[in-house]
């Protein structure tokens, strides 16, 4: 493990409509049963 490498699944957490880490694509978020998703719609394949 290195350190200050940290884990980056939270990468985009609460991030709407600023860029992606990766691709620099927006964020963008989706509610859904009392749920809220964020994901980069560029990086993140269709269901």
């Amino acid at each position: 493990v290195s350190e200050g490498a940290g884990d980056n699944r939270f990468s985009v957490y609460g991030q709407t409509d600023r860029p992606c880490p990766r691709c620099a694509g927006a964020v963008v978020h989706e509610a859904r049963g009392g749920r809220t998703t964020w994901w980069c719609p560029q990086c993140q394949a269709a269901a």
